[in-house]
């Protein structure tokens, strides 16, 4: 289906043109209209309209009281037994005559009584409708016409003609009611209009600027003058209630009336909301959560204070998402909307705030108010609808002066500087540390719990750095392997204690337990024997008993050594000489074998003498001559010849070499024998017999010698032990002994073996334990290792070591596996020297944590806090200081020269529908807030005409969707905020309009409940608000956020200390009786309910009160019962007048009480046990479809306390499972407020959120004071809570540590501010701990926190103490920060004149040779002219230098030469050139390089349009534009001309004007809506320059 078709659906349900309910068509006869009788409506007029008097009401003469019972007929008609009276008519005309109808009374027909009650009724219907829809209802009706509704018809219909808008007052309970014109517009019934339009084709005539109402009477008469029967009772005067709103939507909302450019076909907002749905909008709600905006708030225009939850929405809003706002009771709706509102105006953004109730606009327009932000909005709603208070409104805003707003960049750099460093440190303590998933508060928590035992102080820490890397499942991982360590060693003690530890077997099988058995059997055996042999071998060789196989060996070595010793008689074996000279015998045995061997050879040579002769000079005569030719002629050889010959036994034969060689070997005889003979005493000692001098067998000799010395160099070796000699200097007998060695080498090698194979049977770490080294440690250990059973126990830790290993905790298995400390120590060991080495680890590596100083970090979070509310009124600052400066100019033209005009009226003012038509655009400029109703929408906003960025709906579920549609057409952004869980739409005035099922079926908005319920229909993504602010003790919203939000809402608990904030009290009234038959209310209760009122009124006046009943009936009789006390007891009345500010008593039914909060509210169920004593089920709304929604709104208004009076209990109210989700909602509610279970509901059971908080929980637990841990309702908890010891049902003070409800929040402004400014709020007092200092300095931190406790009781006491005296109600306002303005100033906008330049500044001189002057002095002379005078046009260029040069005019020559210079500086850039015009290229900007100036004073030759560039042209309009913000085209250009000096708009101009125009619309900077010029979206990056 196509959206108009949609559209026309779903305005046919807004129209009504049926009788049944239609008070504008047919006024009914009943309680809410007051007939006025015997008055003239010409007359009424005069003194209500005209002169602006007010009238009071006059009831029936007192002669006519026994004879009226006030709702009769005339007096004096039906009387047949007593003497007739005249009538009333009569009387009045007898006793006053004339002058009656001036007096300023209105004549009624009813008794005082009746009268009274009459006008009570319609006085508090009116207000309440006020109140709930935000539009005038009560009328006084002047004039009426009969119609019948067709000719045949019998029954006359009376539809009212003129209706004024009047209010009802009164100065007291004791005073009259008075009846007031509004001020606000009238108009002809239009409803009426579109009826006789409709069905009968006749024209209702308008209402004239100068309204006669006689005269317009009379026209009525003459338009209706052709339907028989029909008459106008012109002095037919009627009081009563009407709304012809919904009528004047559904004519909003015809497209015909829209013009082409603002479409509804093609309305963005309609098709998204009608069609296609919002579903582009998710992803800009989803990033929202995720966008530095919610770190950085300050970043953002906030006036009023926002939690996490609101920015989140805010967010959304400003990135362009139509939204839905989820918004419970006391989440700070109106604080979020103030916001949203604030950011949009900040943006330069046009915003529409709508809401039907007047509650709900005045509590943002209060908010915005204290923000500073009040005159940037227009209330056009209820009684601020009318033109005086519109205009004096607007006209306030032009008289303010600009603010003065001082720089406050240093305190944003500073706040954001100490942000930094709390989030920093709120980063390190909740930073994971390392890999272990836990943070340094968590960890410091268990360290801390641990270091409480104290038999873990006796072990050392294991090292940290085999822990660093373990994640959390590490831990649990190595939690899991000690735990089975812990089992083992419990079972079967230290593994190092087993005989088999060292074995890393981790199975051992029943086979193999007998394989092993038999194998350290059969190694025993061996090793056994092997000792024995060993023993006996080492006493007979006389060698040490062998300790080990290392021994054995050498044993072995030793007797094998023996049996290969050389034959050793006479030879001395034991002494240490044969080590010590073993040098001096070798060579002693070396000389005397080589002197053996020369004198062998040289045996037949020489004699015997010659070894003992001198023969060196025989060598020195033969040598160096032997070989020579020439030796016999040398007398030395020839004389060392001849000694030769002495020493020969034969001839000397051979050659002289030979000779010579026979002379060397004599000498070197003769050498060793000098050796020989040093050592030949010790040989002979050694050597015993076996030396014979230098006949000794020298080989013989060798062999002994090199034995014996390679025997003690075995035995300096260790490798034969030194008893070895002894036994073989005996000459022992070896013959049995090579058996015996071969058996001990045997046994050696089998015993060893075994071993070897029993090490590798057990797996035998020798790193994990040293086997034995001795062969008795072999044989004890055979000897244990005989019971095999022992191993099972060790392969079972083996397995259980894996696992440690497998954790990464292999560095202490050495500890595990002797392990002499309680088994059960070992898990709290783990986990002390994890959470220690994390602690440290945090605490070294965290330079936040590192440097912490609990001094310093609290200055910060003070200054933070002070610095963060600041940043809340900076933006108010900021956002004044822009409003301002985005205020049209008061003295431009276009729409703002009508506002001047009107501004001066003291009479006769534009309605407000044409005012906007007329200069909408300006007031929006001056207010770019509009706040209305959605009738008042379609009432005074005329189509097209005004558009707005951003729609906001506040109680958006008690608007219907239709009546919401004109707003959204206006709108570019959508945002609806309310709570679906709440009250749907309340339809006062009922409606006659039906649809078929087909016709439903087709409708976007027949289903559909509300604007809310359309917008989540169609995809709009939700926020939810979750912060309750609003109840002052938890029980009240507790029973609503449990039923209704499942337990979503962050609710802060209550310390119980203010004696006002009682909470949810239960009042029984069983005395009650409900009339279920006759006047459906429970007087008696009414009447309880009422003197609570009185009583409240006089003992808390201070406290606002509400009073809600479930049915009007009920209402009735409360308002009236609660009349008659205060006529009784007037010294209270100041509390129940009407209070402008919204605070004012009310006593209301649940159908009208959404948007209302009270301190107290007391709620009146009036349903309940009749007479008979029955309980029916029924109780009115709440019964039906939705109504625990009603029940919602209704148990949530109260801020300190709530009463609920019923004549019946929870338990006495049957419920099923199928009965109304409303009932069973009331039932849980009224349990809930008898129970009073008010403490366990805090009390939440919860443990501490942290081990570190379970530590100080102690520490407070050991100074004597109950703690409570955890302490709230749902959302938000105190860490710790300590009961006052007096009164233990309150809290004495809060303790917070900075665990995980601290830094969970990742927002600075909720952390650190927010949350603990609600707290203090609802009284309660805090002590912050943080854990650094506790753990740096525990004693004086405990200390800290006892000397708190005491101060907190000492100052409770103190105020208990004192004398309770309610002060005196006081209406306080956030005033915001003060600030100054300078005194408003109306100058006209002035330009500066135009500035020639002087010829001097040219530097030219005088010449009547143009063509004499440099081109480098023109250049420079060029650029001076357009430095001072550019843009300027070439002949003006031109003149200035003929000027310099002092010449009148220029030839061609001189004209060209100019324009070569030009055409120069612009080839080389330094110019711009645009046609005849030039300038200086100079950096870009909106005006850069083009002023605006005043030609006025220039000489007339150059006063002309022709020599004003485009460019500066079009700088005056973009000028007058932005001034102006909307003007008329001619009226534009016309005040362009007179800013540059110029005075006719001539058509040449107009044209050149309107290129320019159409350039500068094409850009972007400029946009034509209808015949006016306005700013356009790219005015933002208006640059003139660009300008083509």
């Amino acid at each position: 289906m196509d959206l108009l078709k949609k559209l026309e659906m779903a305005r046919h349900e807004l129209l009504d043109m049926g009788l049944r309910a239609n008070a504008l068509l047919h006024i009914p006869r009943n309680k809410k209209y007051l007939d006025v009788v015997e008055e003239r409506s010409s007359d009424v007029y005069r003194i209500l309209v005209g002169e602006k008097k007010p009238m009071k009401f006059l009831p029936l003469p007192d002669i006519y009281e026994d004879d009226q019972d006030g709702e009769g007929d005339q007096p004096g008609e039906n009387e047949e037994d007593a003497a007739p009276l005249p009538t009333l008519s009569e009387y009045l005309e007898e006793h006053a005559g004339e002058k009656r109808f001036g007096d300023g009374y209105l004549q009624t027909k009813l008794i005082a009584r009746d009268l009274h009650s009459r006008l009570l009724r319609i006085e508090s219907e009116g207000h309440t409708l006020l109140q709930e829809q935000g539009i005038e209802v009560l009328y006084l009706t002047l004039g009426i016409l009969e119609w019948y509704e067709d000719p045949n018809a019998s029954t006359p219909r009376y539809a009212p003609l003129v209706l004024v808008p009047v209010e009802l007052s009164r100065d007291g309970v004791q005073s009259q009611f008075a009846v007031s014109y509004t001020a606000a517009d009238m108009g002809p019934n239009l409803t009426l209009a579109a009826k006789l339009k409709g069905e009968f084709r006749l024209d209702l005539p308008d209402f004239d600027d100068e309204f006669d109402i006689a005269a317009y009477l009379d026209a009525v008469a003459e338009a209706v003058s052709s339907q028989a029967r029909w008459k106008v009772h012109r002095d037919k005067v009627i009081l009563g209630l009407f709304s012809f709103g919904k009528f004047q939507m559904y004519m909003d909302l015809d497209p015909g009336r829209w013009p082409r450019e603002a479409s509804l076909e093609d309305n963005e907002q309609l098709k998204k909301v009608l069609n296609s749905g919002f579903h582009g909008d998710f992803g800009l709600a989803q990033r929202a959560a995720e966008s530095q905006y919610i770190q950085d708030p300050e970043r953002m225009h906030l006036v009023k204070d926002a939690d996490s939850s609101q920015l989140e929405a805010i967010v959304s809003v400003m990135d362009g998402a139509n939204l839905v706002i989820q918004g419970p009771p006391g989440t700070g709706k109106s604080q979020t909307i103030t916001n949203i509102i604030a950011e949009a105006v900040a943006g330069g953004k046009k915003v529409l705030f709508v809401a039907q109730k007047m509650a709900a606009l005045e509590v943002v327009k209060a908010r915005l108010d204290e923000s500073h932000l009040g005159d940037a909005v227009l209330e056009l709603h209820s009684h601020k609808s009318n033109k005086k208070t519109v205009l004096d409104s607007l006209k306030q805003v032009f008289e303010l002066g600009a603010p003065k707003v001082p720089d406050r960049s240093e305190d944003y750099r500073r706040l954001e500087e100490i942000k930094r460093q709390l989030n920093g440190y709120i980063g390190e303590v909740s930073q994971h540390i390392l890999n272990s998933g836990i943070n340094y508060i968590d960890a410091l928590g268990y360290m801390l719990a641990l270091q409480e035992d104290d038999s873990l102080r006796a072990i050392p820490r294991m090292d940290f750095s085999y822990l660093s890397n373990w994640s959390a499942g590490d831990f649990e991982r190595g939690k899991r392997s000690l735990a089975a360590i812990e089992d083992h060693l419990l079972e079967h003690g230290p593994p190092a204690l087993n005989p088999f530890f060292g074995s890393r077997r981790e199975t051992f099988s029943p086979t193999e337990d007998q394989d092993l058995s038999r194998l350290v059997a059969r190694t025993s055996e061996c090793l056994k024997a092997l000792i024995e042999l060993s023993v006996r071998l080492s006493s007979e060789m006389n060698i040490p008993l062998a300790r080990d196989f290392r021994d054995i060996k050498t044993l072995h070595r030793a007797g094998q050594r023996a049996l290969d010793a050389p034959h050793l008689d006479g030879v001395k074996v034991t002494t240490e000489e044969w080590q010590a000279r073993r040098d001096e015998i070798k060579e002693a045995l070396s000389s005397g074998a080589r002197m053996s061997e020369i004198r062998e050879r040289l045996g037949d040579t020489f004699i015997d003498a010659v070894y003992n002769a001198d023969v060196l000079p025989i060598r020195m005569g033969l040598a160096g001559r032997a070989d020579k030719w020439w030796r016999i002629f040398s007398s030395d050889y020839r004389k060392a010849k001849a000694e030769m010959r002495g020493f020969l036994k034969g001839e000397l034969r051979g050659k002289p070499m030979d000779w010579l060689g026979w002379v060397d070997e004599v000498l070197t005889y003769q050498e060793q024998e000098k050796s020989f003979r040093s050592s030949e005493a010790v040989c002979e000692t050694l050597f015993g017999a076996q030396w014979q001098g230098l006949r000794s067998d020298w080989q013989v000799l060798e062999r002994i010698s090199g034995w014996i010395i390679d025997l003690y160099k075995s035995i300096g070796a260790g490798d034969i032990p030194p008893g070895i000699t002894d036994f073989l200097e005996g000459a022992p007998d070896l013959s049995t002994k090579k058996t015996d060695l071969e058996e001990l080498e045997r046994l050696s090698d089998l015993a060893q073996s075994g071993l070897k194979e029993l090490e590798s049977f057990l797996m035998i770490d020798r790193d994990l334990k040293e086997l034995p080294q001795c062969l008795s440690g072999w044989k004890g250990r055979l000897e244990e290792w005989e019971d095999t059973s022992s191993l099972y126990h060790i392969t079972k830790f083996n397995h259980l070591e894996s696992d440690v290993v497998r954790v990464g905790l292999q560095p202490i298995l050495a500890d595990l596996r002797d392990w002499r400390h309680s088994p059960r120590q070992l898990l709290n060991w783990l986990a002390i020297s994890y959470y220690t080495g994390l602690v440290n680890h945090a605490y070294s590596e965290k330079s936040l944590i590192g440097r912490f100083d609990r001094l310093t970090h609290e200055r910060l979070i003070r200054d933070f806090r002070a610095l963060d509310s600041a940043t809340l009124s900076h933006a108010q600052e900021s956002m004044v200081k822009t409003l301002h400066k985005n205020l049209p100019v008061k003295t431009a033209p276009g729409e703002m020269e009508v506002l001047r005009r009107e501004f001066t009226k003291t009479r006769r003012h534009l309605p407000l529908r044409r005012l906007m038509t007329e200069a909408g655009n300006v007031i929006q400029q001056a207010k770019p807030v509009f706040m209305m109703s959605p009738m008042s929408v379609a009432t005074y906003l005329p189509q097209g005409r005004l558009g707005f960025d951003l729609v906001v709906f506040d109680e958006a579920s008690q608007i219907p969707a239709p009546e919401a549609m004109g707003a959204i057409a206006r709108g570019a952004q959508t945002v609806v905020v309310g709570d679906s869980k709440q009250m749907p739409p309340t339809n006062f005035f009922a409606k006659s309009v039906e649809m078929s099922d087909e016709e439903a079926d087709e409708s976007a908005t027949a289903d559909i409940e509300s604007i809310l319920g359309l917008m989540e229909a169609s995809g709009a993504p939700d926020k939810m608000l979750r912060w309750h602010y609003r109840s002052r003790h938890d029980s009240l919203i507790a029973v609503s956020n449990d039923q209704f939000y499942d337990n979503k809402l962050l609710i802060f608990p209550s310390p119980c200390v203010n004696p006002h904030a009682r909470g949810l009290r239960f009042c029984y009234v069983p005395e009650g009786v409900y009339d279920r038959g006759g006047s459906r209310a429970n007087v008696i209760e009414a009447k309880v309910v009422a003197e609570a009122v009185m009583e409240h009124a006089e003992n808390t006046p201070h406290l606002t009160l509400g009073v809600v009943a479930f049915s009007s009936a009920q209402r009735d009789v409360i308002m009236l019962e609660v009349e008659r006390l205060r006529r009784e007891r007037p010294d209270s009345e100041d509390f129940f007048r009407h209070h402008t500010a919204g605070a004012e008593f009310f006593i209301k039914n649940l159908e009208n009480v959404q948007g209302d909060e009270r301190d107290v509210i007391y709620i009146s169920i009036g349903y309940g046990k009749t007479s008979a004593g029955n309980l029916p089920q029924s109780f009115g709304p709440i019964n039906k479809k939705g109504g625990e929604r009603r029940l919602n709104v209704l148990i949530s208004r109260a801020r300190l306390a709530m009463d609920v009076f019923a004549n019946f209990k929870a338990d006495e109210l049957r419920t099923e499972a199928n009965s109304p989700f409303g009932v069973r909602a009331l039932k849980a509610f009224l349990k809930y407020a008898e129970t009073g279970e008010l403490e366990q509901r805090e009390e939440t059971g919860r443990e501490a959120d942290s081990p570190f908080e379970v530590e100080v929980h102690k520490a407070i637990e050991k100074m004597g004071y109950e703690v409570v841990p955890q302490v709230g309702t749902q959302g938000f908890y105190i860490d710790l809570a300590i009961r006052c010891p007096e009164k233990p049902g309150r809290y004495i003070l809060a303790v917070e540590c900075d665990g995980a409800s601290y830094h969970s929040s990742a927002v600075a402004r909720d952390r650190d501010r927010l949350r603990q400014s609600v707290l203090e709020g609802l009284g309660w007092r805090f002590h912050r701990i943080w854990s650094t200092e506790w753990f740096r300095n525990q004693t004086a931190e405990k200390q800290r926190l006892n000397d708190a406790i005491e101060k907190a009781i000492s100052d409770q006491k103190r105020l208990d103490s004192e004398v309770a005296v309610p002060p005196p109600r006081v209406e306080t306002v956030d005033a915001g920060p003060r600030i100054r303005r300078e005194e408003a100033e109306e100058n006209e906008p002035v330009v500066p004149s135009y500035k020639k330049v002087a010829p001097s500044a040219l530097d030219i001189h005088r010449t009547n040779e143009f063509h004499s002057i440099p081109a480098s002095k023109l250049s420079s002379a060029v650029k001076v002219v357009l430095e001072r005078e550019g843009p300027a046009h070439l002949q003006i260029i031109a003149w200035r230098l003929l000027e310099a040069a002092g010449l009148s005019r220029a030839g061609r020559r001189i004209q060209d030469r100019i324009e070569l210079i030009l055409d120069q500086l612009h080839r080389s850039g330094e110019i711009e050139r645009r046609g005849p015009f030039f300038w200086l290229v100079r950096e870009a900007g909106p005006t850069a390089g083009f002023p605006v100036r005043s030609w006025e004073a220039l000489p007339q030759t150059e006063r002309k349009l022709d020599f004003v560039s485009d460019m500066e042209l079009g700088n005056a309009i973009y000028l007058v534009v932005r001034d102006g913000h909307s003007v008329p085209l001619v009226d534009c250009f016309s005040a362009a001309l007179d800013l540059l000096g110029f005075k006719r708009l001539t058509r040449s101009t107009r044209e050149r004007l309107e290129g320019i125009c159409s350039k500068m619309i094409g850009k972007g900077w400029l946009r034509q809506s209808a015949d006016r010029l306005q700013l356009g979206e790219a005015s933002d990056d208006y640059d003139i320059s660009l300008l083509k």
